[in-house]
């Protein structure tokens, strides 16, 4: 019997301290007690190795008698997804991913690249893991759930729905495994329902078109064909999810490293734009082996003996053969705690790193139950960020990158936001984006972007065009102790059209209370840019305002204006504020007139206007 691990609980044994910072407790108690030990978690016995001898043992193990499937299902599954999304796949990630297949991912990805990077604009920021996860999604649903899972309408609907679905989530965040399961796993079945919704929608789509594209989600239908229709698309559907939440447990955070190592490493950097790509394979298969957290496991399902290269042991059924890379990756060998891509020969471990056993150091395992979506994911990761840094300049705004330590298993998420700022290059065209200028995707989505978006007219009726953001404005309107701080962006707004000659007055729209100034009148500003001579008020558009101005804004501003406190006449008082903003008023000069934006409003503040 190996030595094992201290707990101070019953049942519970170790999982505190394994939980709470999972490679510092390996570590410490492998100084204890060797490169074999044990450690009980929540009534589950895990026989750790990670001597060379022992870690090659626990890749030889046969399926028959210590079971990679069943030691997934027990300690991931189980606690996280509803157990009839597990049962009875017919197709797997060994079925969709052999080597002649790949090749028919590529025509998919580059598509679904294209459009990711489409959406990013000319210039702005994004946070890489968040920006990551969704291009995974991207990839993954284009490539085995159909083109028409990643359109717009689509996408925006699976993308939540896989997230609450994500099984990674027991290994980045343990205690949701334990959420999951105290709460009958309900908002697991409401996401995979969602899921099911959509892939029937398209298989129906398919059927009464009468289109066979060829793709793998015809290959996964057709061998549920034996069940009616809408049995096979539940199926088929709960196929797709098991395939893509496997692919998207690492797919999206090697995509991260690789991009957060290149940025902060310039001289890397530049020899991947002039167009390395062999040096950003290797940067890739580095990135993985320094991010890895997983959790190698077996679970024995009949007596068998394990030699660790000191001793043999006998184990019963029921116990779990473990190891986890993140001990050994960057500790087998000098010089492993250093990024350095030259550790790789292509997608292999270079001869020269001086191991014990090749199994010490993983990225994709070692054996028959190696990842089988390694060159799809190396190929993802090219594909990606090669289109990326063609098209953009990126700057990190961040200096160091440190992997999650709470994380037990899969590929290390960040501890910290790495924002990046970009800047479409010279030469680089904008393919299929409309919006503003500058878009800043690091934050999640303000909730007033799901508004209705104003439809802006002219006076004559006719539509105009613009684009509005759809994401937080800079405007904001902040109430503090009482007292309303107002900032609006500068618009003049003449009282006379000049495309009808008729007087427009702006109308009032809503009213806010404030601390110590009452109420404050809301009217409509009307957009006129200094390319667009004319009236182009808002009609119908109370809360935004559509700028169509020379300098390129296409914001959506807060429409709201101060309201004067008093009625003695006097002129509102200017603060520093760069913003200007002018008050509404029936009797002001054609000519635009720009006031300085208030502050904090005096009591004698008022609306009148003076004429030029």
């Amino acid at each position: 019997m190996p030595p094992v691990a201290s707990g101070r609980w019953p049942l519970i044994g170790s999982a505190p301290a394994l939980l709470r910072r999972p490679t510092q407790f390996l570590l410490r108690e492998r100084a204890t007690h060797g490169d074999t030990f044990v450690v009980d978690v929540f009534g589950y016995r895990l026989f750790f190795v990670f001597s060379a001898e022992g870690v090659r043992s626990l890749y030889a193990l046969p399926e028959e008698q210590a079971s990679f499937g069943i030691a997934t299902y027990t300690l991931v599954f189980r606690h996280k997804i509803p157990l009839e999304l597990a049962m009875g796949r017919r197709n797997r990630p060994h079925d969709l991913f052999g080597n002649q297949e790949v090749e028919g991912y590529l025509a998919h990805l580059e598509r679904a690249v294209e459009g990711e990077l489409g959406e990013l604009g000319p210039s702005g920021r994004f946070e890489a893991f968040r920006w990551a996860r969704r291009l995974g999604h991207r990839l993954g649903l284009a490539s085995w759930a159909g083109p028409e899972a990643v359109s717009p309408q689509r996408l925006e609907r699976l993308v939540p729905l896989f997230d609450r679905l994500d099984t990674s989530d027991s290994f980045v965040r343990p205690w949701r495994a334990v959420f999951a399961t105290a709460t009958g796993k309900r908002i697991e079945r409401s996401a995979m329902r969602g899921i099911e919704a959509v892939i029937a929608e398209i298989l129906g789509e398919r059927a009464r078109a009468r289109q066979r594209p060829g793709d793998f989600l015809d290959q996964i239908a057709d061998s549920w064909s034996d069940l009616p229709a809408q049995q096979r698309a539940v199926q088929v559907a709960r196929d797709v999810m098991i395939i893509h939440m496997g692919a998207q447990s690492n797919l999206y955070a090697a995509i991260a490293w690789t991009l957060v190592n290149l940025l902060l490493r310039p001289d890397l950097l530049r020899r991947v734009e002039g167009g390395d790509d062999a040096l950003l394979e290797q940067c890739a298969n580095e990135s993985i082996r320094m991010a890895q957290n997983s959790l190698t496991l077996r679970q024995v399902l009949r007596p068998l003996e394990l030699d660790d290269g000191s001793r043999r042991y006998r184990l019963a059924p029921g116990v779990f053969v473990a190891t986890m890379l993140s001990v050994n990756n960057t500790r087998a060998a000098p010089g492993l705690e250093v990024f350095d891509p030259s550790h790789y020969e292509g997608r292999r471990l270079s001869s020269r790193v001086p191991l014990a056993s090749r199994e010490l150091v993983s990225t994709f395992g070692h054996g028959r139950h190696s990842c089988p979506a390694q060159r799809f994911s190396i190929s993802a990761i090219r594909i990606a960020l090669r289109r990326l840094l063609e098209r953009y300049e990126l700057e990190p705004l961040f200096t160091e990158a440190r992997p999650r330590p709470r994380q037990l298993g899969a590929v290390a998420r960040a501890a910290r936001p790495c924002r990046v700022a970009y800047r479409q290059r010279a030469a680089a065209p904008v393919s299929g984006w409309r919006g503003v200028a500058e878009r800043d995707t690091s934050d999640p989505p303000c909730p007033r972007s799901r508004r209705r978006r104003a439809r802006p007219w002219g006076c004559d009726g006719e539509r105009t065009s613009t684009a509005s953001c759809s994401r937080r404005s800079r405007l904001e309107i902040r109430e503090r102790r009482g007292r309303s701080t107002i900032a609006t962006r500068a618009m003049p707004s003449p009282s006379r059209c000049a495309s009808s000659g008729t007087a427009k007055r702006p109308r009032r729209r809503s009213r806010m209370r404030s601390g110590r100034s009452g109420r404050d009148a809301s009217a409509t500003t009307p957009c006129v840019g200094a390319s667009a001579p004319g009236c182009s008020r808002s009609r119908g558009a109370a809360r935004s305002i559509d700028c169509a101005g020379a300098g390129g804004c296409r914001r959506r501003a807060p429409r709201i204006l101060a309201r004067a406190g008093s009625r003695t006449g006097s002129r509102p008082r200017a603060t520093s504020c760069s913003r200007r903003s002018l008050p509404s008023s029936a009797t002001r000069s054609p000519s635009p007139s720009i006031w300085a934006c208030p502050g904090r409003r005096s009591r004698n503040a008022s609306a009148s206007l003076p004429t030029r």
